[in-house]
C-alpha cells in the first residue's frame, strides 16, 4: 500500500564491492602461484624451494629426501627397544628427536657459547725472548730455527689469520690524480663508445623491483639512458666471470663470512631476494644472474634500444644487439671473448676494439669514476 519493496536484500557477498575485493584476492593468489616454480617441469638435479628458488645444500637436501625411510627406521628401532621381548629401554623414556634440516632451518641463526678463552701469540720482541730461553734448555738451534716462517703461511703472502694479502687498488687512482692534471670536461664529444661495468651497476641500485623480469627491464633502460646521457652509440655490458677454480675465492670467501644461499633463477616472473646484497655475495649466483639478463634481453623489443648498439658480456663470451628494420639482431662477437676474470682487464679488451669505429672511448667503473679516451 505504500509501495514498499517487498524483495529482500542479496546476501552480502554477493555486493559488487565484495566481489571486486574478492577478485583482487584470487588475482594475488595467481600471481604468487605463477611466481613460484614448476616442480614438474624443472629439470636440474638440484633440490630448489619452489617458492623463493633457493638450492638446498647437501645436507639439507639428504635430510629431505630420505625423510620416510628416517622415520621408518626410528620406528622399527623404537618397536625393538621398547615392545620386543630382549627391548632393554623403558617403554615411557624420552624420544629423541632426529632434527631433521629443512629449507626453514637454512635461515635459522645459531648462537655459540664459547668454552675456552682463545689466546693470539703476537710476533713481538717476548717471542724471541722466549725462543732464547728454550733454547738454553733445549736442543734448539736458534739460526736454523728462524730460516723458516713462524706462520702457518709467509708473511709476504698472508696474515697471521691465513687470509691473503691484498692491495688496496684505490691508491692507485689517488695516485693518478695526484700526478695527472685534472681537466674539466664541458662538451660530451659525439660519435662515443661508453664501457660499463655491469657488476658495479647492479651494485648500485637503490630499490631492486619485486621480480628478475622487471630487473632485467629496468637495467636494460638504465644502460639505454646512459648511453643517450653520454651521447655514445655503442655501450658495453662488461662483468667479472666467477669460475668454480679461482685465485681470488679466497677473497670471495671473506666477503661471503656471513653466508649465502644460492638462488636457481627458473622463470621472469620469480621473485627477486628480499636481501639482494646477501644475494650477490655469492658468485654462482651473480653467474646465473647476468645469464639470466642475457636470456631476457633477447626478448626484448627492437625500438628499446633504438639506435644504440649494446654489447653483453655473459661467461667468457660476448653478443652484440642491435636493431635492423626494427627487428632485433643478436650475434656473437668473437674478437670479444675472453676467459678473464675481472672486468676491469674486460673493459680493456673492449675499448680497444671499440676505438677502431670510435674516437672516443668512455670507461665508467661506477658513480665516482668515468675515463674519458680518445
Amino acid at each position: 500500500m505504500v509501495d514498499k519493496d517487498s524483495e529482500a536484500k542479496s546476501r552480502r557477498e554477493l555486493d559488487k564491492a565484495s566481489i571486486n575485493r574478492e577478485e583482487v584476492q584470487v588475482q594475488g593468489i595467481v600471481s604468487t602461484i605463477e611466481s613460484m616454480v614448476d616442480p614438474f617441469s624443472y629439470e636440474g638435479e638440484d633440490l630448489i624451494n619452489i617458492s623463493s628458488g633457493i638450492v638446498a645444500p647437501v645436507d639439507v637436501r639428504n635430510d629431505l629426501q630420505h625423510a620416510f625411510q628416517i622415520g621408518t627406521s626410528g620406528a622399527e628401532k623404537f618397536v625393538v627397544d621398547r615392545i620386543g621381548l630382549n627391548g632393554n629401554v623403558d617403554f615411557f623414556a624420552p624420544l629423541r628427536t632426529n632434527k631433521l634440516k629443512t629449507f626453514a632451518t637454512m635461515g635459522s641463526t645459531t648462537i655459540a657459547k664459547l668454552t675456552s678463552t682463545t689466546v693470539n701469540l703476537k710476533c713481538t720482541e717476548k717471542l724471541f725472548a722466549r725462543l732464547l730461553v728454550i733454547g738454553q734448555t733445549r736442543n734448539v738451534d736458534l739460526h736454523h730455527l728462524l730460516t723458516y716462517s713462524l706462520t702457518t703461511v709467509p708473511a709476504s703472502l698472508g696474515t697471521g689469520d691465513g687470509q691473503l694479502v691484498k692491495t688496496v687498488k684505490s691508491k692507485i687512482m689517488h695516485e693518478v690524480e695526484r700526478v695527472v692534471q685534472h681537466v674539466e670536461l664541458k662538451d660530451v664529444p659525439q660519435n662515443s663508445a661508453l664501457m660499463i661495468d655491469g657488476m658495479a651497476l647492479i651494485q648500485m641500485m637503490g630499490t631492486v623491483p619485486s621480480t628478475f623480469c622487471a630487473l632485467a627491464q629496468q637495467l636494460l633502460v638504465t644502460l639505454v639512458s646512459l648511453g643517450k646521457h653520454f651521447k655514445s652509440e655503442r655501450i658495453d655490458f662488461v662483468v667479472d666471470r666467477y669460475p668454480q677454480i679461482s685465485i681470488k675465492n679466497c677473497e670471495r670467501s671473506r666477503r661471503a663470512a656471513t653466508g649465502s644461499q644460492i638462488v636457481q633463477i627458473t622463470r621472469p616472473e620469480q621473485r627477486t631476494p628480499k636481501q639482494f646484497k646477501k644475494f650477490l655475495s655469492s658468485g654462482q649466483n651473480k653467474e646465473e644472474l647476468i645469464e639470466f639478463l642475457f636470456c631476457e634481453w633477447k626478448k626484448c623489443d627492437a625500438e628499446t634500444l633504438s639506435d644504440t648498439k649494446l654489447f653483453v658480456c655473459h661467461k667468457e663470451m660476448c653478443h652484440s644487439f642491435h636493431s635492423v628494420n626494427n627487428i632485433l639482431v643478436v650475434e656473437e662477437v668473437k674478437e670479444l671473448r675472453s676467459d678473464h676474470e675481472e672486468a676491469d682487464t674486460r673493459l680493456l679488451l673492449h675499448a680497444k676494439h671499440a676505438s677502431k669505429a670510435y674516437s672516443t672511448i668512455i670507461i665508467r667503473c661506477h658513480a665516482a669514476f668515468t675515463f674519458f679516451c680518445s
